[in-house]
């Protein structure tokens, strides 16, 4: 019995590596390197629920040694946040670590050297409106619909050079999350927030809302 489940342990961890390995690698061949050290990727174990309550920071320190361990010769080793060490259960909106998350990411965020540039004066009409939507709660908008409400703005149009450069820019600072492939391109996440549930989906198979199945569905087409 002990033997078996070594050997089933054992295999999962050599499947996560596979993946791990995968998505590490993913984001630093599609994301463009202005600034050294960046991209960040930082690691968040989850599936803190699985675990007993007197084994979890036992699972914590084996899980992040690990991962060290399958990294540490990694050319894009100075992408990786390893030392924050968080453990979530994302079944939990409760979960404390969840704020330690929002902590980090938002650590991460002011620490980007692109945090604090100026931005040209004729980007900030159409940064406000979609402010305005996406505290009414809207969450996806059409190219087209992006373009639509750049065309009605009252202080400042943007021309068809300028707007690509806007929704990159904002891309760029997590304002929005904006893929030019040909797959994505017609559509604007403009709550980034839309992919936490997403991920979220991923991670516990509950899917959380309409907009969240039409933002699978449109991942679906990506091959």
């Amino acid at each position: 019995m002990h033997y078996n489940s070594y050997h089933i342990l054992y295999f999962s961890f050599i499947l996560l590596s596979v993946f791990l390995l995968h998505w590490v690698n993913s984001i630093l061949t599609y994301c463009k390197v202005v600034y050294a050290g960046i991209p960040k990727i930082l690691f968040v174990a989850t599936h803190k629920d699985k675990i007993p309550v007197e084994d979890v920071e036992t699972r914590r320190a084996l899980l992040y040694s690990e991962v060290e361990e399958l990294f540490k010769d990694h050319e894009g080793r100075n992408h990786l946040v390893l030392d924050k060490q968080i453990f979530v259960n994302a079944t939990d909106k409760g979960d404390h670590e969840i704020e330690t998350l929002k902590k980090a990411i938002t650590e991460l965020t002011f620490d980007h050297p692109c945090w604090g540039e100026r931005m040209p004066n004729a980007w900030v009409p159409l940064e406000l409106e979609i402010a305005e939507l996406v505290a009414a709660g809207k969450q996806i908008l059409s190219l087209d619909e992006v373009e639509e409400l750049n065309a009605i703005s009252k202080v400042s149009v943007l021309d068809l050079e300028q707007l690509p450069h806007f929704l990159h820019f904002q891309h760029s600072l997590g304002k929005i999350v904006y893929f030019d492939t040909q797959h994505l391109r017609d559509y604007v996440i403009i709550n980034p927030l839309l992919m936490v549930e997403v991920m979220r989906s991923f991670v516990t198979g509950i899917y959380v809302n309409t907009r969240c199945n039409l933002l699978l569905t449109m991942l679906s087409f990506v091959k």
